[in-house]
């Protein structure tokens, strides 16, 4: 595993466990390794509330949100 893979997988798991609220990514293709991995994370952190805002595109997706 790459040390980014790691970390990525650390801020998810902190998220999961009510550590972090908000994440805040440059771009939606940047925030996983592909789309399958994205979009499954993507709605577990919305199964915890956890809101996802990616900067580039100005676009924020939380709880309230509609999928992707």
């Amino acid at each position: 595993m790459y040390p980014h893979q790691f970390l990525f997988n650390k801020m998810v798991q902190d998220a999961l466990d009510g550590k972090i609220d908000l994440i805040i990514n440059k771009s939606v293709s940047r925030f996983a390794r592909n789309t399958v991995d994205s979009l499954t994370t993507e709605r577990k952190l919305k199964e915890k509330n956890v809101g996802l805002a990616c900067c580039l595109l100005n676009l924020t997706f939380d709880q309230k949100s509609v999928d992707i």
